[in-house]
């Protein structure tokens, strides 16, 4: 998904990026406005999260890292039709885990969703990679020509979802209400993830609740840091021990 952009140069103040604006509704001619945060600006405080660790607030929404795992890619039919079938990817992605839940008293609203997700612009040079605000990196190649792996890209109104990710589902969108939580997971493309080696952080831009005048979604930015060592590798389904009977 290829979004126009609105790129601002960001100097000083980390807490020019407490707060961004939405993807959705489009701004014009079905044009989404991305806000795209250069790779090695320096988040506000509180917005970096250690794998594993205790969650934290953002606006009306808390968000708790989980786990990344390895293991290929599932998906299945928008329609929730369980007879319309498609392979898995081939290779192997990283799954980062999340929980969320809605802290606030009034609002109900999406945490993510494909618009989110999805929406990258095109490098400086026709052989420049695409850019985002999702991503996977090392930490030393955090910067706008270091070598990142960005979210699994899906087409637009392609007809296949995620399978597990519980998310962009037509039938029933995964909007909080208040004191309601969920668990998702977001996952990488299948190119370049054997190069994640080391210190990693995986940045995310997550909806945090919306402006109750103007009624529009706010963003903001998180950066979730692990180890590749903490990574999991899934098992099989096949391959999983039979549980004992008694």
């Amino acid at each position: 998904m290829v979004a126009m952009l609105l790129y601002a140069k960001y100097q000083g103040d980390p807490h020019q990026l407490e707060s961004l604006p939405d993807l959705k509704p489009p701004i014009k001619n079905d044009e989404i406005a991305l806000q795209l945060v250069p790779e090695n600006a320096e988040l506000p405080p509180g917005h970096t999260l250690q794998l594993g660790g205790p969650g934290r607030r953002f606006g009306n929404v808390m968000v708790t890292p989980l786990r990344v795992t390895r293991g290929p890619l599932e998906f299945e039919h928008y329609t929730g039709d369980a007879s319309r079938t498609r392979e898995p990817t081939s290779s192997d992605v990283l799954k980062l885990y999340l929980k969320f839940e809605n802290m606030s008293d009034d609002q109900t609203f999406e945490p993510l969703d494909q618009k989110l997700l999805l929406s990258r612009v095109p490098g400086k040079n026709p052989d420049s990679p695409m850019r985002a605000n999702n991503f996977v990196s090392r930490l030393d190649q955090l910067h706008p020509d270091g070598e990142r792996v960005l979210v699994y890209d899906m087409p637009p109104s392609w007809e296949w979802n995620i399978k597990g990710q519980n998310i962009n589902q037509e039938s029933a969108p995964q909007k909080l209400e208040p004191g309601q939580s969920f668990e998702t997971f977001v996952a990488t493309n299948e190119t370049g993830i054997d190069s994640l080696t080391g210190e990693l952080v995986w940045r995310l831009q997550i909806r945090k609740g919306y402006n109750p005048k103007s009624h529009r979604g706010v963003t903001t930015l998180i950066d979730v840091v692990f180890n590749s060592d903490q990574i999991q590798k899934e098992v099989p389904a096949e391959s999983k021990a039979p549980l004992p009977t008694s």
